[in-house]
């Protein structure tokens, strides 16, 4: 089995949460427009897919896994993340298994650690990671959620390359540079997998000054200069989610554009930061 590199991801994944429910399954969930909005993206050219095994407990596994029962696996790049509560050695070894046949799969093409815990070592998992990549049951690695001091562990103690550190950052929420994680990975090569990057739909209409201005320069929508200023930067690129044919278009065209290095410095010191209510890498 051919492993993964960087090279191999492109700026743009499709993720699943909500996709059956959030942390439960639930069970008036519209399956088939989440099948269905899987389709869009590969039929669009989006062939990466990352989901997880807390979202909906495991039935996104299971809808993602319906929708490319069909596909051409070897044409699509799957990721899904083990639980934080599965972080132990024995514990993402065995629920890599299931992850595999919920998603109706003979292996993954990134495994992802979804979060670190304070009770298992960093070292610990990621060797976990490395052994499951080892046994042909994933083409690469990645983490999420991880902070600068858990980055360095991890970076210190792994023996594959690992792909990205899956982050929570947009334009509002600034943690992972004030942490410094964003310029270690840049430094070691790793990129940074924005999620939210759209704040939950708050940067699709903002009224803020500084982004209608700049998108007024690029005649776009704020929405699309939100996520062009994350792909712009060295080593960014997003994870996001739309069931909209016109959104998805709409999002394609705002990460094929380039904002001016001076454009991504200004919004970087002008634009309003939320101070969260939680450390969300640790």
């Amino acid at each position: 089995m051919k492993l993964l590199t960087k090279s191999d991801l492109k700026k743009y994944t499709l993720g699943t949460w909500q996709f059956g429910g959030k942390m439960e399954r639930d069970s008036a969930n519209d399956d088939q427009a989440d099948i269905d909005a899987i389709h869009m993206h590969i039929d669009s050219g989006i062939n990466q897919i990352f989901t997880a095994q807390n979202y909906a407990d495991g039935w996104a596994e299971k809808i993602v896994g319906e929708a490319i029962a069909y596909q051409d696996r070897e044409s699509l790049l799957i990721s899904s993340a083990i639980r934080k509560e599965h972080s132990s050695y024995d514990d993402m070894l065995k629920s890599i298994e299931d992850s595999l046949k919920r998603l109706r799969t003979d292996y993954l093409d990134i495994v992802v650690h979804h979060a670190p815990i304070p009770e298992v070592p960093i070292a610990e998992s990621v060797k976990a990671l490395n052994e499951i990549v080892d046994r042909g049951l994933a083409r690469g690695l990645a983490v999420s959620n991880y902070n600068s001091k858990s980055m360095e562990e991890a970076i210190k103690t792994t023996k594959h390359e690992i792909l990205f550190n899956q982050v929570y950052y947009n334009l509002f929420v600034r943690e992972v540079e004030e942490d410094g994680v964003l310029e270690l990975c840049q430094k070691n090569d790793i990129y940074i997998q924005a999620f939210r990057p759209l704040e939950l739909g708050e940067l699709t209409s903002s009224d803020i000054v500084i982004l209608n201005q700049v998108a007024k320069k690029y005649s776009v929508t704020p929405s699309q200069i939100a996520l062009s200023w994350l792909t712009s930067q060295d080593g960014v690129i997003i994870v996001t989610t739309t069931h909209d044919k016109e959104h998805l278009q709409q999002n394609k065209e705002a990460i094929e554009l380039k904002l001016d290095g001076e454009d991504v410095e200004k919004l970087r010191k002008s634009f309003p930061v939320k101070k969260l209510d939680k450390n969300w890498i640790r």
